[in-house]
């Protein structure tokens, strides 16, 4: 008799906890715009406090090495790079007359911060992944540049 009952109130606890229903809770539109936005804005911030070469490293100063070429002895680089988002590009090219190119104007970073972007007057311009005292230059695509020559393509920070 005891089982028969200890059996019943076992079965009618089981039926009492499957009949709850979930709560569910009304969230209006502007509620949930709202909290999409703060969420965004604290993965900003966080994004923005992550180290980077940007504000991690001493990334502002004067950079040289010397860069392949495909017609010449090397393109003899000097690179400035200045903390008010300026630049300065300097290339002499080896055994050439008159190969000397100079170029100004405004760099930008990318989203992550380890890499600048080169902007020049007539639309084109070049990339570089910014390493500890070291500049490492892309291709067109943003890519580091591998192989053989791979090591050629870097400029050290004087």
């Amino acid at each position: 008799m005891k089982r028969n009952l200890l059996v019943v109130t076992v079965m009618g606890l089981l039926l009492v906890g499957c009949d709850q229903k979930a709560s569910t809770e009304v969230v209006q539109p502007e509620q949930a715009e709202s909290t999409i936005v703060a969420a965004i804005q604290d993965q900003a911030e966080v994004i923005a406090d992550a180290h980077n070469a940007r504000n991690a490293l001493d990334w502002n100063g004067t950079y040289n090495g010397i860069l392949p070429c495909a017609d010449c002895s090397g393109i003899e680089t000097q690179l400035m790079l200045r903390q008010d988002g300026s630049y300065m590009l300097t290339e002499t090219y080896q055994g050439k007359e008159g190969g000397d190119v100079e170029r100004s104007g405004q760099l930008e970073w990318n989203a992550a911060g380890n890499t600048v972007t080169l902007l020049n007057d007539n639309g084109s311009s070049i990339q570089y992944f910014v390493g500890e005292r070291r500049l490492f230059r892309l291709d067109r695509e943003g890519k580091r540049i591998t192989g053989d020559l791979a090591e050629n393509y870097i400029l050290q920070k004087q």
